[in-house]
């Protein structure tokens, strides 16, 4: 149903944009493990209920059996042969292999978002992948999260890479905090600035 109705969204958009508005452009942000970027947005969809959502994930992952149900939502697992035609398609906005399993956000799930009426949430933990996006003429607001200091960054790194040789891989594991965060923005063609 959902897709029915941003596709009426969408098409009513083009044809009359004063009464139902273009979907929204997708904010991009960017950090490395560790910088908060998951705690600084789920204040943002706490402040602003309704206006954001994120994007269905990709996934060659099947769950495993000790995985929590809600690990798994906002997913959809595909056969590692759908993931490759739909990367060799160009149809991944974003996309990781990451210890043999793809993850990715397809452009049209990000369209899917934004014809609903809500802002598209691209969270990815690569600076590359974001600049790579930029790169690409990807039409969005970007926002850069790092750390003041480095030593602290280097800590949760150390500390999540540990837990991972725990046998953990940082499913499930209490999350590390941190102080002395820093964010930036940026949209297309354009410096941006820093926030403290």
């Amino acid at each position: 149903m959902m897709d029915l109705i941003s596709s009426v969204r969408l098409a009513l958009s083009s044809h009359v944009p004063h009464v139902v508005p273009p979907p929204y452009r997708p904010m991009v942000v960017a950090g490395a493990f560790g910088t908060g970027k998951r705690q600084l947005l789920a204040r943002l969809f706490e402040a602003l209920p309704g206006r954001f959502a994120v994007p269905v994930i990709t996934t060659t992952r099947v769950p495993g059996p000790d995985d929590p149900d809600s690990s798994r939502e906002g997913m959809v697992v595909v056969p590692r042969e759908e993931a490759d035609a739909v990367q060799a398609a160009g149809g991944f906005a974003t996309y990781r292999e990451v210890l043999g399993e793809v993850y990715g956000i397809t452009t049209a799930a990000i369209k899917k978002v934004g014809a609903s009426g809500r802002v598209p949430v691209v969270e990815v933990d690569h600076v590359e992948d974001a600049s790579a996006l930029r790169a690409r003429g990807f039409d969005a607001t970007y926002l850069f999260i790092g750390m003041e200091d480095m030593g602290k960054l280097l800590t949760v790194i150390h500390e999540v890479s540990r837990r991972a040789q725990g046998g953990l891989r940082g499913r499930g594991a209490r999350p590390v905090r941190w102080g002395g965060a820093r964010a930036g923005f940026a949209t297309r063609g354009h410096s941006g600035c820093h926030i403290k």
